[in-house]
């Protein structure tokens, strides 16, 4: 157990070389690239950001950062291309959007929606075209969701009638594999897939309240 950084430092991310961790630091209002080997690594500042930002996700594939935003009520997506050094709107005028998502084997990008009262999950490519709905439901928020490692399934919590679920569905074919019934209490939030697709991760708690412990 190491701490790397202290102060308001979240989302960390792995670099390619798994020798770096990415994170923001809202402190010095940037992400930072900081490495995980040498102790004395002050961290370097790669994007000084300049909106409230939040949920950074890697996108190998793109060689891009993901980020949501809030803006006039509306969150929205954005992308850092760290090689360029620039900066991409990716929610088109108007639109709410948020938990940019991603494989390691794809170009899409994957996120909620927010339809006819509902956050469902759709996917498009990074120019904006090809945009699809993935998975829709009528009556639960798709918003804490992720994607396999293969690209090939979606993982998402389901809270009905005072029970948890992890749906599990097939991108391909467009159907639900299972819903796994959780024998815990509370909501199941964030809940990923390892890189084999065999191990489950999930946090257990409420979503906005931080006075009852959450657990993994």
């Amino acid at each position: 157990y190491e701490v790397i950084d202290q102060g308001l430092v979240c989302y960390p991310v792995w670099s390619e070389d798994g020798e770096h961790v990415y994170y923001i630091d809202y402190n010095r209002t940037g992400v930072i690239k900081k490495s995980t080997i040498d102790q004395n690594d002050p961290g370097e500042l790669v994007y000084e950001i300049d909106r409230n930002v939040s949920f950074l996700k890697h996108h190998e594939v793109l060689e891009v950062f993901l980020f949501q935003y809030k803006e006039n009520g509306k969150v929205r997506l954005l992308a850092y291309d760290y090689n360029l050094g620039t900066v991409k709107e990716l929610s088109p005028p108007g639109a709410h959007e948020d938990n940019p998502t991603c494989s390691k084997v794809d170009d899409w990008i994957y996120f909620s929606k927010l339809v006819n009262g509902t956050k469902d999950i759709y996917r498009r490519k990074y120019d904006g075209s090809n945009e699809e709905v993935v998975y829709e439901d009528s009556e639960f928020n798709l918003h804490a969701f992720n994607v396999s490692a293969d690209g090939k399934f979606l993982i998402t919590p389901k809270y009905i009638d005072g029970n948890g679920y992890i749906v599990f569905y097939d991108i391909k074919r467009k159907r639900i594999i299972h819903e796994l019934r959780l024998p815990v209490d509370d909501y199941p939030l964030w809940a990923s897939l390892s890189d084999d697709n065999k191990a489950v991760f999930f946090v257990n708690g409420i979503t906005q309240n931080y006075t009852n412990p959450w657990h993994l």
